[in-house]
């Protein structure tokens, strides 16, 4: 088996790292991580499925966009709240199911995916 073809769940590269030791690096965080740790800084490395991220700050509303709130994305996954300031909110059971789906339609970058699939080949190539 050529390893350059293993396939893993990354959750973010970091060029230009300098903590956590001397030097300058590129860090590969990936996602599965059994450990538990009561301090960890990076949770949503744990679970080893693609999951949703959500930054509200950044969503416009379903007034000015609610791209989310229709197809492709699963009905219900996400909604607005009557009397609230118009953004969206998140159904985690059902958004969870689709991430890709979901974050592929949001143009501000409010709806993000934490975990992408890449094979070790593809891994060098971002981190060079």
């Amino acid at each position: 088996m050529n390893h350059l073809q293993t396939i893993g769940r990354v959750l973010n590269i970091q060029h230009f790292c300098s903590a956590d030791g001397p030097g300058v690096r590129t860090t590969v965080f990936l996602k599965g991580c059994s450990l538990r740790c009561k301090w960890c800084s990076n949770p949503e490395s744990i679970n080893e499925r693609a999951e949703l991220g959500y930054d509200r700050s950044k969503c416009l509303g379903k007034a000015a966009c609610g791209r989310c709130l229709k197809p492709p994305c699963p009905t219900g996954a996400m909604y607005v709240v009557d009397g609230d300031d118009d953004r969206v909110h998140v159904n985690w059971a059902l958004a969870s199911d689709s991430p890709e789906t979901c974050a592929s339609v949001c143009p501000t970058g409010a709806l993000t995916v934490f975990g992408r699939t890449m094979t070790v080949a593809e891994e060098v190539y971002f981190v060079c």
